[in-house]
């Protein structure tokens, strides 16, 4: 199993447009073959800061939806509409699949 966290910085002023974008294109992205979990969390102290967290059954599925028109359209309104702070891809160690994700469960690894 693998886990993908992109952290994102938004443009005060272009917040509301980044909201509506991610509203559109993470819907289709929700239901991409391997795809379990597709979230985006708004932090508390900087409304201006977000960060999406995917679990993907496998790496393979996880790169074929990152080389994906849509992921680029994605990728295009980060940059637009803000910056990219920071993204990682993790691999779940064996046999905790189903165990909460937790960093000491997480083995960092190149997302490309």
């Amino acid at each position: 199993m693998m886990v993908f966290v992109l952290k994102v910085k938004t443009h005060s002023a272009k917040r509301e447009e980044f909201l509506q974008t991610i509203r559109l294109i993470g819907s289709g992205m929700q239901n991409e073959t391997g795809c379990l979990s597709h979230d985006w969390y708004q932090a508390l102290k900087d409304s201006n800061s977000f960060i999406l967290f995917e679990r993907w059954m496998n790496g393979e599925a996880m790169k074929e939806q990152h080389r994906s028109d849509q992921f680029r359209v994605l990728m295009g309104a980060v940059r637009t509409l803000g910056e990219l702070v920071d993204d990682h891809c993790f691999r779940l160690s064996e046999g905790v699949e189903r165990a909460p994700v937790h960093p000491t469960t997480l083995e960092s690894i190149d997302c490309s």
